[in-house]
């Protein structure tokens, strides 16, 4: 499936800051046409806009789970979340971040099985706990993205034989 953003090939970054009409941070960039030298402002990750960060143009990604990785989870209980993080996940994400893209990959983000809270809720309270907790990430999703690696929890590895992947299986 095609992305629909727009490519912002031809602008390029004059800055970027916080800014508020309600009290309320909003992260903004302004851009400028490199051609025609128009200037536009827009709020960061703009869904109609895709703006290529040169430090993370060359970084593969690695998909993190959030609930049993980072987040230590012991229930789903409406969604809230336990305040401790998992013991190392802060240290182990800010090396990761050097060489990685960091994308945090759980069910949380995902519209079909989350409507109440909905997923937009809970994605609201995760980056704000990630935040609290000065834990790095690039993206929050539920989609499958591609990536050098998956740090999952829950996750059986396939090794080109099926009888071991049947028998860890059988154990659960």
């Amino acid at each position: 499936m095609e992305s629909k953003k727009r490519k912002l090939e031809s602008f390029f970054a004059i800055d970027s800051y916080e800014t508020s009409e309600e009290n309320k941070p909003i992260d903004t960039i302004n851009i400028k046409d490199k051609e025609t030298g128009e200037e536009k402002s827009l709020i960061k990750d703009d869904p109609i806009y895709e703006i290529d960060d040169p430090s993370k143009k060359d970084k593969k990604s690695i998909c993190i789970d959030f609930d049993g990785v980072i987040h230590q989870y012991d229930t789903w209980n409406n969604g809230n979340l336990n305040p401790n993080a998992i013991p190392g996940s802060k240290k182990a994400i800010d090396l990761l971040k050097n060489k990685y893209k960091i994308i945090i990959f759980t069910t949380r983000a995902s519209k079909t099985y989350n409507q109440k809270p909905s997923s937009d809720e809970l994605i609201e309270k995760m980056t704000k706990w990630l935040k609290d907790r000065d834990i790095y990430f690039d993206e929050i999703t539920s989609d499958k993205k591609g990536a050098v690696a998956y740090i999952d929890d829950r996750a059986i590895r396939f090794e080109n034989n099926w009888k071991p992947v049947l028998d860890m299986v059988d154990k659960l």
